[in-house]
């Protein structure tokens, strides 16, 4: 049985490693690496912080602005918008004693999936949505927009996802009966 100060003893003979001595000093030269370098590599402002009547303002450190996000062109909200629409006309027209091989293969046969559910609405309800991914686009690059706009694109977003929804979860029930 050995105490504490046999581990103190292997630690003073392996110097310091098996406390983390070397992760901890690794870790020092690295972050003072980062810091002196970083005017060169990226620009960064640090977040503000609030904590009750205590305010640390936000810090810039580096020189060179960089940003990541979608391309506004992208297809990629178009895309999850039509996994998800998938996925709920599946959920809402699956009985529940249904044993085939899942939601996913009865989701909606009627739209050719190259298409996708999105593409097959009217341009005015396409519109709506994309008006709806403009405008958390530009809320999250921090430009300000009145909140009744926001609020009035909200309402039109979700009563027109309802809507479609509605429509084709009927129309399929429709088509099956």
């Amino acid at each position: 049985m050995h105490s504490l100060w046999d581990d103190c003893v292997i630690d003073i003979m392996f110097g310091g490693s098996s406390f983390g001595l070397f992760a901890l000093a690794g870790g020092a030269v690295a972050g003072i690496g980062v810091w002196l370098t970083a005017d060169q590599a990226i620009h960064y402002k640090l977040p503000s912080l609030k904590i009750g009547p205590i305010s640390i303002p936000g810090r810039p450190i580096g020189g060179t602005y960089v940003e990541a996000g979608i391309e506004r062109r992208s297809k990629l909200p178009g895309i999850i918008l039509d996994r998800m629409l998938i996925f709920i006309l599946s959920a809402a027209s699956w009985a529940h004693g249904k044993r085939e091989n899942g939601m996913q293969s009865t989701a909606n046969e009627s739209v050719p999936k190259a298409q996708g559910i999105f593409n097959t609405w009217n341009k005015q309800d396409q519109l709506k949505i994309m008006t709806a991914i403009e405008v958390l686009h530009r809320l999250t690059e921090g430009k300000k927009i009145q909140t009744n706009i926001v609020e009035a694109v909200k309402k039109e977003f979700r009563h027109t996802i309802l809507r479609n929804l509605k429509k084709q979860t009927m129309e399929k029930n429709h088509n099956e009966g």
